[in-house]
């Protein structure tokens, strides 16, 4: 099956996901609509898949929707910041290099660049490995597969961080007033409480 892409008409904003050792100016929004093949994992470009906001949903009759509590965030970036800030001091954040605790508990938010991924899904003790939330833009569904991990909870981030510390730019058009961030997942509701505490919005489609 061919997946498709669209860039939405307006401000699509692609999320600064770095850690401070190799971040980059977050690009610029996309002025235009367009619509064509997805790209390679790995790309840059802010994606959607076809379907509900974009996201392919997941079935969850495994689990239940879960609210926010204490995470651990991969990841001392922008991204990372801005979720361990909206947490209130509760989450354990570890840096890239770091091995995930096998005896915690709750959602491991991956703040990373998406050519560490394996890197940290092969530190993440193999119990927890259910519980990483992937927040990379760009297409890593085949990846996913690679790793048995297309099952996960997954984001697709329109909101900017122009630097660390700085307040979140949402991706709110008019077009789309209830914003284009979207999660589907085990872990959905629970990033959506959080980034909510942060100012933003953020779609859960398995709860539409």
């Amino acid at each position: 099956m061919t997946s498709f892409w669209i860039h939405i008409e307006a401000f699509s904003f692609s999320a600064a996901i770095a850690h401070p050792d190799d971040e980059a100016s977050p690009p610029a929004p996309q002025p235009h609509a367009s619509c064509g093949t997805a790209g390679e994992p790995g790309a840059s470009q802010p994606l959607l898949a076809l379907g509900a906001h974009g996201m392919r949903r997941h079935h969850h009759s495994t689990w239940q929707m879960t609210a926010d509590g204490p995470a651990t965030i991969v990841g001392l970036g922008r991204i990372g910041s801005l979720l361990a800030s909206a947490g209130g001091g509760q989450d354990a954040q570890v840096g890239r290099g770091d091995t995930i605790d096998a005896g915690g508990s709750g959602p491991i938010y991956v703040c990373t660049r998406n050519d560490v991924l394996d890197d940290i899904v092969d530190k993440c003790p193999e119990n927890r490995r259910e519980d990483l939330v992937f927040l990379q833009n760009g297409f890593i569904e085949s990846w996913l597969k690679s790793r048995g991990l297309e099952a996960n909870t997954q984001a697709l981030l329109y909101f900017a961080v122009p630097k660390l510390g700085a307040e979140p730019i949402d991706g709110v058009t008019p077009l789309n007033p209830e914003g284009l961030t979207t999660v589907t997942g085990k872990w959905g509701q629970a990033l959506a409480d959080r980034l909510a505490k942060a100012g933003l919005k953020c779609n859960d489609v398995d709860d539409m």
